[in-house]
């Protein structure tokens, strides 16, 4: 967008400096031919008189000389030349207009980008901060789940330390329980025994 508006800018320098160049030559031909026509009529005016005398009436033309006026042509051409600079400063004009609505749309269109590019900023360290925060309940998470599988690999450890416990329990329950029961019953007979001694 900045390239394309240097461009643009460097279209309307370029035609600015034209019209104006344009401008300034036909207001040189334009008193160049003011100057000319000036003169002529003034060499005219002087030409038919003698001895001029302030205030006097200006004698009337000799026969057969019609009163001087000046050429159509010359006003025709000096007419075309001031439409031709009148047209440039209005190419001049419009120029200026249009490049002040291309600098206008421009800036209005760098400060939406600023405020677009602020905002993607913004998400971007929201995002960056929500990643990090992320990342580290990750590494928390990690760390816990190592904790327990830990802690699950020693109470399996422990369950096959109890199981084998209890297995042995299991599988000498009857001949302990024989042996319970025998020696209850020795211990019935020597309470018979020692309660017949009284």
């Amino acid at each position: 967008a900045g390239e394309d508006r240097n461009g643009e800018n460097n279209e309307f320098q370029q035609t600015v400096a034209d019209q104006r160049a344009t401008q300034t030559i036909l207001k040189k031909v334009v008193d160049r031919l003011n100057q000319f026509y000036e003169k002529k009529e003034a060499l005219l005016q002087a030409g038919g008189r003698q001895d001029p005398t302030p205030g006097a009436d200006a004698p009337p033309p000799p026969p057969g000389f019609k009163e001087y006026k000046k050429k159509e042509g010359g006003n025709k051409v000096m007419s075309m030349i001031e439409d031709i600079i009148a047209e440039s400063q209005r190419l001049e004009n419009e120029a200026v207009q249009a490049e002040n609505d291309a600098q206008a749309a421009y800036e209005d269109f760098v400060k939406s980008s600023n405020k677009q590019v602020a905002a993607l900023q913004q998400e971007i360290s929201d995002k960056t901060a929500t990643r990090a925060d992320a990342k580290q309940e990750k590494t928390q998470a990690e760390q816990d789940l190592k904790g327990t599988n830990g802690e699950l690999k020693k109470l399996t450890e422990y369950r096959a330390e109890l199981h084998g416990e209890c297995d042995f329990v299991m599988d000498n329950f009857e001949i302990r329980q024989s042996m319970r029961t025998e020696e209850i019953n020795g211990l019935k007979d020597a309470k018979a025994m020692l309660s017949g001694m009284r």
